[in-house]
């Protein structure tokens, strides 16, 4: 795979919070009113399964917590075929976080609101907890756009000899304990075509997901 290409005007894609919103920040799925500070698509909703909550074809429903701490329901209508490319077994085995591209809050069955998904290729299934991602996301951040300039993915480290990785070319690391321990996870993950265009701000054309888990090549 080639190597993550770096634009920094891309890059200031990641600076805004809103990029990773909490359910709360989430646009309605319906609405009459103009909202100004709505949120601009793309945005990126991590989320971490906590349970199933009921197991239907076509209309399944899990659990899930963002990175606020709030727990929300979400509503898996996804058509035949699909359903049987993403089942709900998947999301129980991850244990891990939940990509959503674009998302919004709707009205769910049964009363109250929630997320309603109905393409898997607006979904992906991630390992780490949520908080990973925004910290990863940070540090990018930090790195490239804070103007303090190379910095230690691995201990936060900025005044030591801090290295440029050569597989990512997007993170550093001050000592092989830091690139063992810490940067090795993150390196990897970044080899996943929708993680290297999510993290360098090339989202032309992440509108989907190529793969509905990690495909490292």
């Amino acid at each position: 795979m080639a190597k993550p290409t770096l634009d920094i005007m891309k890059l200031t894609n990641l600076e805004s919070p809103n990029v990773f919103p909490s359910f709360l920040e989430l646009p309605q799925s319906f609405s009459l009113t103009i909202n100004r500070d709505e949120l601009r698509e793309p945005y990126y909703f991590f989320c971490k399964f906590i349970k199933a909550v009921t197991v239907r074809h076509y209309r399944s429903e899990i659990e899930v917590e963002d990175l606020a701490g709030a727990r929300i329901r979400v509503a898996l209508c996804f058509p035949e075929l699909h359903d049987f490319l993403l089942p709900i077994t998947l999301f129980e085995r991850s244990g891990g976080t939940i990509l959503v591209v674009n998302p919004k809050k709707s009205s769910l069955r049964g009363g109250g609101e929630g997320i309603v998904l109905t393409e898997i290729w607006t979904v992906k299934l991630l390992p780490e907890v949520p908080s990973f991602w925004n910290e990863l996301r940070l540090m990018i951040v930090k790195t490239h756009l804070s103007g303090t300039g190379r910095v230690c993915s691995g201990c936060d480290d900025a005044n030591g000899k801090v290295r440029t990785c050569r597989a990512c070319r997007m993170l550093h690391f001050c000592t092989p304990l830091c690139r063992v321990n810490i940067h090795n996870s993150q390196c990897h993950y970044l080899k996943d075509k929708d993680i290297a265009a999510l993290f360098t701000g090339d989202w032309k054309d992440l509108a989907w997901f190529r793969s509905q888990s990690l495909s490292i090549e």
